[in-house]
């Protein structure tokens, strides 16, 4: 259950950060496709490092571990965002790209920072 929770978050996470990227709320069909794919691919990537290699970390801490796994998630949602900008639009805004990927590795250590590891993975 806690994983689902997780996944949710990384959804908020990532929605908001594609939202900021791309200079508000997608008016048009093809935005909020775009929008739709980056959120989705994101998750995805994020749901697979979080099983393969669950956090290990105390809560208030950060370790490499947890410094690579967001990387992951941020490169995850670079290839996504740039993806869905190919297929949707043919065009890539390279800045909204950085952007995006920049505030979910922030926010990704944020997360990290406010979870807490179950009491079999502490140090």
């Amino acid at each position: 259950m806690k994983q689902v929770w997780k996944g949710l978050l990384i959804t908020v996470i990532t929605f908001i950060a594609s939202t900021i990227a791309s200079g508000g709320f997608a008016g048009t069909a093809l935005a909020w496709e775009t929008l739709g794919i980056t959120t989705l691919g994101t998750v995805l990537i994020y749901l697979a490092q979080s099983f393969a290699f669950p956090s290990t970390s105390i809560i208030g801490e950060l370790n490499l571990k947890d410094l690579a796994k967001g990387a992951f998630v941020t490169l995850g949602n670079f290839f996504s965002a740039y993806t869905a900008s190919t297929v949707t639009t043919g065009h890539v805004d390279w800045k909204s790209l950085f952007i995006s990927a920049g505030s979910v590795f922030a926010m990704y250590i944020l997360k990290q920072l406010g979870t807490t590891v179950p009491p079999t993975q502490t140090k």
